[in-house]
C-alpha cells in the first residue's frame, strides 16, 4: 500500500511546486486558430470603451459578468488589487477578439494568441480588442493543477459580445 502513495503524493507535490511556478506576463497558444488581425489594425484605441475587471478577495472577480459590443474597439482593463500574483484565463475568449495590444504594467507584449495572462499584486493588464465572434465565454484565476489541490476555490466570471 505505501508504493501506491508514492506516486500520488509525488503528483500532488508536482502540481503545488507548478502552482508557485508562474511569473507575470502572457501565456500563448503556438497556433492561433484564426488571424483576426486585421480587425485591429487602424484603430483609434483614444476612442475605445474601457471595460474594467478587478481581482479582488481571495482572486474573485468584480464585476464576474462583462458585456462586450461586437466589432467595437474595447479596452479590458484588469487590476489585481490582491497582494499576490493573480491569473486572468480565458483561452476560448481570447480567440473571439482580435488583439491590437497586450500590456501588464509598462510591459507591452506582442504575442496575440493568448490563452492566460498573469497579473502582477496592484498591477493592471489591459488588452486592446476588437471582439469578433459572438457568444458566452468563461474566464477564471485556475492554473489547472492547483484545481486539482483546491477543487472548491475557483473563481470564475463571465464574458458575453453581442
Amino acid at each position: 500500500m505505501t508504493r501506491l502513495w508514492r506516486p500520488i503524493l509525488a503528483v500532488l507535490a508536482a502540481a503545488a511546486l507548478s502552482a508557485c511556478a508562474y511569473s507575470e506576463g502572457v501565456y500563448i497558444y503556438n497556433v492561433c486558430l484564426e488571424d483576426f488581425s486585421e480587425h485591429a489594425k487602424g484603430v483609434d484605441w483614444s476612442e475605445a470603451r474601457i471595460v474594467e475587471v478587478d481581482i479582488v478577495g481571495g482572486g474573485e472577480f468584480s464585476p464576474s459578468y462583462v458585456k462586450f459590443k461586437q466589432n467595437e474597439p474595447q479596452i479590458l482593463r484588469i487590476t489585481n488589487t490582491e497582494n499576490r500574483l493573480r491569473l486572468f484565463r480565458a483561452p476560448k475568449f481570447f480567440r473571439s477578439i482580435a488583439i491590437g495590444k497586450v500590456t501588464v504594467g509598462d510591459r507591452e507584449y506582442t504575442e496575440r494568441c493568448l490563452a492566460a495572462i498573469n497579473v502582477p499584486p496592484g498591477a493592471v493588464a489591459e488588452i486592446h480588442m476588437v471582439p469578433i465572434d459572438q457568444g458566452k465565454y468563461d474566464f477564471d484565476d485556475d492554473p489547472t493543477l492547483v484545481s486539482i489541490l483546491y477543487p472548491f476555490e475557483q473563481n470564475f466570471g463571465f464574458a458575453v459580445i453581442n
